[in-house]
């Protein structure tokens, strides 16, 4: 018995890690980039993330573009896994497109024009009118309150300075009366 137990203990982690392999790759999406010099590098993620970044770059993750693709690499040589799958290039922010593979690479012209109308409409967004709403009584009548403020003080200010200006005088009369002649 004790012969025969070790090799289904084998079998049986072997079967346990391409069942786990093979579930950790579920709602993956393989990434795979080729850099400018030719170097390859590749990343998993899912296709919620949005982006993904090699050297730094922001590339677009579009479901549109995806294929499938065997991984038979580790565990997954004995239980090869399908995962979708996007390739990427140095050249373009947006993987390649799987009818014809060749990459998608935008012209400096292009890029402009495109940079132009998403500027136009950021700008259109800002300066456009706001949904009306209700203006509060402070929002409606708050330069008008301002200005009464402020001529409230001036006034304030002004009957204080009179005051001390008869009271100045006052005394300055008391001290002449006091003055020997």
């Amino acid at each position: 018995m004790g012969n025969i137990s070790l090799p289904i203990v084998i079998i049986i982690m072997v079967l346990l890690a391409g069942i786990y392999g093979t579930y950790s790759k579920r709602n993956k999406v393989f990434c795979f980039y080729e850099g400018e010099d030719g170097t390859k590098e590749f990343k998993w993620m899912t296709d919620k993330d949005g982006w993904v970044i090699f050297r730094g770059h922001k590339h677009k993750i579009m479901p549109e573009r995806m294929t499938t693709w065997w991984v038979k690499t580790g565990i997954h040589m004995l239980f090869p896994t399908r995962v979708q799958f996007l390739s990427y290039t140095w050249e373009s922010a947006w993987p390649r497109d799987p009818k014809n593979h060749n990459r998608t690479v935008i012209d400096p012209r292009v890029r402009k024009i495109i940079d132009q109308s998403s500027m136009m409409e950021s700008y259109f967004k800002t300066s456009s009118p706001t949904a009306s709403k209700k203006q509060g009584l402070l929002e409606k009548y708050g330069v008008m309150i301002a200005i009464v403020i402020i001529v409230i003080i001036g006034v304030f200010v002004w009957q204080n300075t009179q005051s001390n200006v008869r009271n100045f005088e006052t005394m300055q009369n008391q001290i002449n009366s006091l003055k020997p002649k």
